[in-house]
């Protein structure tokens, strides 16, 4: 009776000791998924991406993901495949060669660009230095007179 229940025993834990090795591959297997989903997009709409995207087409391509990541293929082998299956079009972002790496460029030139004609700009503009007011024009005497003489007569 005893060896039986060892016996038992030893299988529980073999079996335990495997689905816990598994359940710590899963998340690496969900993680590399979700980011290969990220940087493909729905061949249905050509819209979303298709960790986004509700459709069979994103259903069927999750799928396929997942059953690559299994068979132990790498995150540039898979991405290479919907590459070759739907051209470069499949991808999120262009890559970096040839006429897309102005999408790479062009942001970065145009921010250091405005920056420096905004300095430019704020050089050239001086502001108006805070000082006292000007003292006032003198007046004509003629005017000073006939104000005088004006005040006299009230008086």
């Amino acid at each position: 009776m005893k060896p039986r229940i060892l016996l038992r025993l030893l299988t529980l834990l073999a079996l335990l000791s495997r689905a816990s090795a598994a359940a710590q591959v899963e998340p690496e297997v969900e993680a590399l998924a979700r980011r290969i989903e990220g940087e493909l997009i729905a061949p249905c709409c050509w819209s979303q991406t298709i960790s986004e995207h509700r459709s069979e087409a994103s259903e069927q391509m999750r799928r396929e993901i997942r059953d690559m990541i299994h068979k132990r293929l790498s995150h540039q082998k898979i991405i290479d495949f919907y590459v070759g299956k739907y051209g470069e079009r499949i991808l999120a972002a262009p890559r970096p060669r040839g006429f897309n790496l102005a999408a790479y460029i062009l942001p970065g030139a145009g921010l250091v660009a405005g920056a420096g004609i905004l300095i430019l700009l704020l050089r050239k503009w001086k502001p108006a230095p805070l000082s006292a007011p000007p003292p006032p024009e003198r007046a004509d005497p003629a005017y000073l007179e006939r104000i005088e003489r004006e005040l006299k007569e009230k008086e």
